[in-house]
């Protein structure tokens, strides 16, 4: 008997939009059927409701015991209520960075116990020739990726580490994520602000576009000088849209992320909100916010992230009397769906196809996961999200599984919510109640070296 059905569904494909019903058996994708005469052991009527592929994000920050509160199970409690079923999470801080196969292991062991969505890691931070020399490994251990930072707390070394780094990426068959600022003008320019200002704005004053430029270039010709792939985490600005752009114009294997509060917010929102918002790339101006939109329209951009990154708002307050005292980040993993519901696909800015290439198929792709999540196909991982369009509501701080207890989008008014997020074929969340439940899994990339016509 079939598991679990989806019935009178609406459901994005590759191809379009189809109808019919959706057959789960054992955590998979079993028939796509026009026929609703069948049995299960459950069965969920999805009329005037939408079916996606459950959310891949790329970028968050959910489990560095020392710095956050937030563990696996708060945060993959958060992604369920959000809708995205599967986190890649990017490197703890000593003695829990992944850059080393024994702490690796024990993170991902720990995820396997708490997880309540499925969960990705990258190796990382690399910071010196130590941890270049582990990547190999940490490739064969299942790392999705690995994550430097040029400019910020775990900055690398120098621009060896980032050459050989690339070079050894190149030879598993990776890919190298980068947070693009560099962090010698980022002392720079922030030490000429730090006594004369402490609103917040001056936080985006003090990181000009100079130190992204440098920084973006700087790896695009180390891409394509080794010819190892590359991933920009968090594109805030315009130019970086140029940048990204041009490379890709040249063939380089090179995509990028951007986040829903670089599309959503820009630099008038630092007087409403503070020392809130502050996150690092910052957020920066309108025509940087337009510039982002367009691109991730044209697929300059290839995927929607969060960068989750959960304080409470105790935590964040730290910076309220002086900017330069509050940690960078902001919880994204219950708004990212519902925020680009309404302000994407509602205000026509988005289809729900393009939506759902940009949280869901084109992570899968560019991550090695395509041949079992991202896409809602016979085989595939029933990873999945109902939604109801239609569903108008605002946005609560009081109702978020996250440890953070704040959102610049608090009472915001959505149109567009999850209402029923599915795990390998168990349903996680219904109508906002997440159930204390932990079958995510750890995700394996398939590497494999793409051909022109694969490459995102």
């Amino acid at each position: 008997m079939v598991e679990l059905i989806l019935r009178n569904c609406r459901y994005v494909t590759r191809s379009g939009i189809e109808e019919g019903s959706i057959l789960i058996e054992k955590g998979r994708i079993a028939a796509l059927r026009k026929s609703e005469s069948f049995t299960a052991n459950k069965a969920v009527d999805c009329k005037q409701k939408i079916v996606i592929p459950g959310a891949l994000d790329a970028h968050v920050h959910i489990y560095s015991p020392g710095w956050l509160e937030e563990d696996f199970r708060s945060g993959t409690k958060a992604a369920a209520a959000g809708g995205i079923t599967t986190v890649f999470d990017m490197p703890s801080v000593a003695p829990h960075a992944t850059n080393n196969i024994n702490s690796f292991r024990e993170k991902r062991t720990t995820g396997k116990r708490n997880a309540t969505v499925n969960f990705a890691l990258y190796g990382g931070e690399i910071q010196s020739e130590t941890d270049v020399a582990q990547i190999k490994l940490l490739a064969q251990e299942g790392a999705a990726g690995f994550k430097f930072i040029l400019g910020g707390a775990g900055f690398i070394k120098d621009d060896s580490v980032l050459y050989t780094g690339f070079e050894e990426i190149k030879k598993a068959n990776s890919v190298a994520i980068i947070h693009a600022e560099n962090e010698d003008l980022v002392r720079l320019f922030r030490s000429r602000l730090q006594t004369k200002r402490r609103d917040a704005s001056a936080f985006l004053d003090a990181r000009p576009q100079v130190i992204e430029d440098e920084a973006l270039q700087k790896s695009i010709l180390f891409a394509e000088t080794v010819g190892c792939r590359v991933h920009f985490a968090h594109l805030p600005s315009k130019r970086g849209v140029e940048l990204v752009a041009n490379a890709k114009r040249r063939g380089l294997r090179i995509t990028a992320e951007t986040c829903p509060q670089y599309l959503l917010l820009s630099r008038k929102d630092y007087g409403k909100y503070g020392h809130w918002i502050i996150v690092t790339p910052p957020i920066r101006d309108s025509a940087d916010r337009e510039a982002l939109w367009s691109a991730l329209k044209k697929h300059i951009i290839d995927i929607l992230a969060t960068d989750h990154c959960a304080y409470t708002k105790q935590v964040k307050d730290a910076g309220r009397k002086s900017v330069w005292n509050t940690p960078g980040g902001m919880p994204g993993l219950e708004t990212m769906l519902p925020l680009m519901l309404t302000f994407g696909v509602n205000k026509g800015v988005l289809t729900l196809r393009e939506l759902v290439e940009a949280v869901a198929a084109a992570p899968a792709r560019i991550f090695g996961f395509q041949h079992r999540k991202g896409a809602i196909e016979v085989g595939a991982d029933a990873d999945l999200v109902v939604i109801d369009p239609k569903r108008v509501y605002r946005f609560d701080v009081e109702n978020m599984e996250s440890i953070a207890d704040f959102t610049p989008f608090d009472g915001w008014k959505m149109k567009g919510k999850p209402i029923i997020t599915i795990v390998n074929g168990r349903i996680v969340m219904e109508e906002g109640e997440v159930f204390d439940e932990t079958p995510g899994k750890f995700a394996i990339p398939q590497n494999k070296t793409m051909s022109r016509s694969q490459r995102p």
